[in-house]
């Protein structure tokens, strides 16, 4: 089994209850309910699909039909229940679809399997007679936790993807939706509390957002207040319905694992054998969320991305990359090299060519050479190294080359995918210009979005040799119109603010920190002149890409010093915040990679205040008329 099937593939024992009517999962935390990208469906519905149609037809080994572990007294589902599987619209097993639950939350989702069922489940789920119970872990201010706990409220959207709780219920308030939670205390470890939940109705978000209210957070939500933690922890332990056809109780339960809601999740001082589990349950979690990515690698449409991204998939200092069908695993806690045997006997069961190991110390942008064979060994940690020194990889279909032997870094920084696909998107007939531009990942993928010229601008001669070899590869015509310049880009932007080309696109991706014999930077407040500069060299009405790594500067600092900076050039600007890959879920802390969109010569935009909440039961308040204009005396 490849690297990508090891995480496509729909494991068999996921599989709570199987008839030939209904069907019930257990679903992954990381795994959606509802896909985001309908052009590229990735969740539990579709991938459940996928594996019945594959059953059907006796792929993978598992055409015997039947189920995992069955309900809660033990009893296995029936087998051979594909002879008479309905089809969806898509030609695949039809699955119905009657409740969700939120993608970090694991636990109980039931489909029908024929159309006949969806009465009978959709009265019984829009009348509340469906019994559905949770367990969770909670923190901050236990002593407000009773032994058991009744909450009734109204929740309504808020900002930024919140649900605002107002207590109480007002029939007189069509913002909101009445929302009614039973809690009971289990027992209480330390800072956090075990809680088992049952709700009498479904709102989104209804158990975050009313225990947030009361001060009981759940550990792992961020959106709440919750403390970090490597996942949501909140697990949909139960269903309690009837059969749609034949009417009989059916309880449907996934007893939730220790590793699944285990605190505090890898820790440096557990045992190996512990500290193994933690980390295949957190590396599962991360490959849950990653399905599409897995689906592309398959194509070989994408072949590197993220698989675990440090603190934002609940794995404190530790990332693993995929390139191809090898494995990179960066050590960035001096702290995980007791388990560093652990964690690569652990990735070379993914089914990876090899694994090659890089230990990155707090302050590796500082190092003389990266080569060293205490850092970076030649040689992967465990299976095969690459056919070549240099491979070639793929974004989206365009192709990259990357060294995984030479050193810290490979030519090819992930975090960026998605500022190359904007690059594509905004580089057709324009002139581009990357600054700093290392192997030119930048310049690959302006050319490959169509650009009409571009320069290359580095100082390290090596870098900028690989840049143009790749580069040239992608071109069919005019290689005039590709530069690529060996030089300090400071004083190469100093040099041309009064005079020289301008360009429509400018891309800008320092490092935290550099030194050369002419100027030394350090991300920060420099970025106001930087900025300036960058802005100097752009035309009129055109674009900027800003980027910054410095894991200690925060995204209001960043844009502060843009905005100061375009001030400082004399230029107006709307500046667009950039969302970061999916791969690259933010830390607790906040997002690592921030980037910004800066469209010139456009007059900025204040942001929209958000509307006043009325309190409950408070009258509606009525826009007042404009005043009488006074009349002029003569």
């Amino acid at each position: 089994m490849g690297l990508a099937r090891t995480f496509t593939r729909f494991d068999p024992a996921w599989i709570l209850y199987e008839d030939a009517q209904l069907i019930a999962v257990n679903k992954l935390a990381g795994m959606p309910s509802q896909s985001a990208r309908p052009e590229a469906p990735d969740d539990a519905r579709h991938r459940l699909s996928e594996y019945l149609a594959e059953r059907a037809g006796g792929a993978d080994g598992v055409g015997d039909g039947q189920a995992g572990d069955g309900d809660a007294r033990g009893h296995r589902p029936p087998g051979r229940v594909d002879e008479q599987m309905e089809l969806g619209r898509d030609g695949r097993p039809y699955l119905g679809v009657h409740q969700r639950l939120d993608q970090e939350t694991s636990g109980v989702l039931l489909f029908s399997k024929v159309r006949a069922a969806n009465p009978g489940l959709a009265e019984q789920f829009e009348g509340r007679r469906v019994e559905k119970r949770y367990v969770a872990w909670v923190a901050g201010d236990l002593a407000k936790l009773p032994a058991t706990l009744r909450l009734e409220d109204t929740l309504a959207p808020g900002p930024d993807g919140r649900m605002v709780v107002r207590a109480g219920v007002s029939k007189g308030d069509a913002a909101g939706q009445r929302a009614v939670t039973n809690v009971r205390r289990v027992r209480v470890e330390g800072a956090y509390a075990l809680v088992d939940v049952r709700i009498e109705t479904g709102r989104t978000h209804q158990i975050r957002a009313q225990l947030a209210a009361r001060g009981l957070p759940l550990v792992g939500d961020a959106l709440y207040g919750g403390p970090p933690a490597p996942r949501l922890m909140l697990h949909a332990e139960e269903l309690r319905l009837l059969h749609p056809i034949t009417q009989q109780p059916l309880r449907l339960r996934a007893p939730a694992l220790p590793t699944e809601l285990a605190l505090p999740g890898l820790d440096p001082a557990q045992p190996p054998g512990p500290f193994a589990d933690a980390l295949r349950a957190v590396i599962r979690r991360a490959g849950a969320r990653r399905y599409g990515l897995f689906k592309d690698h398959e194509r070989g449409v994408t072949t590197a991305f993220r698989l675990l991204h440090e603190e934002g998939d609940g794995a404190a200092g530790l990332a693993v990359d995929v390139y191809g069908e090898h494995l990179l695993v960066h050590f960035r806690d001096e702290a995980l090299g007791v388990h560093e045997e652990t964690v690569l006997d652990v990735l070379a069961e993914l089914g990876a060519r090899g694994v090659y190991l890089k230990r990155r110390p707090k302050q590796s942008n500082e190092l003389a050479d990266t080569r060293t064979e205490a850092l970076a060994p030649e040689l992967p940690a465990r299976g095969a190294p690459t056919e070549a020194a240099e491979v070639v990889v793929h974004e989206e279909g365009v192709p990259y080359r990357v060294r995984l032997a030479d050193g810290l870094s490979t030519g090819l920084f992930l975090d960026q995918r998605a500022n190359r696909r904007r690059v594509r998107e905004l580089a057709a007939g324009r002139s581009v210009l990357n600054l700093f531009a290392y192997t030119g990942p930048f310049t690959v993928a302006a050319v490959a979005g169509g650009a009409a010229e571009t320069c290359t601008l580095d100082v390290a001669a090596p870098a900028l040799t690989w840049a143009e070899e790749q580069v040239r590869a992608l071109l069919r015509s005019r290689p005039d119109a590709h530069q690529f310049v060996r030089t300090d880009v400071f004083t190469w932007l100093r040099g041309r603010q009064k005079e020289g080309p301008r360009f429509d696109l400018v891309l800008v991706d320092p490092p935290t920190y550099s030194k050369t014999k002419r100027t030394r930077w350090t991300s920060g407040s420099d970025w106001v002149e930087l900025t300036a500069l960058s802005a100097g060299v752009a035309a009129r009405g055109g674009t900027l890409l800003l980027c910054s790594n410095d894991r200690r500067m925060t995204p209001r600092a960043f844009r502060r010093h843009i905005l100061d900076g375009l001030t400082q050039a004399g230029r107006e600007g709307r500046v667009v915040d950039c969302t970061p890959a999916l791969d690259f879920p933010d830390p607790p802390g906040g997002p690592t990679m921030k980037s910004c969109l800066v469209h010139l010569d456009v007059a900025r935009m204040q942001p929209r205040p958000a509307p006043a909440q009325r309190a409950a039961g408070a009258p509606r308040s009525r826009p007042k008329p404009p005043p009488k204009a006074k009349r002029k005396r003569r």
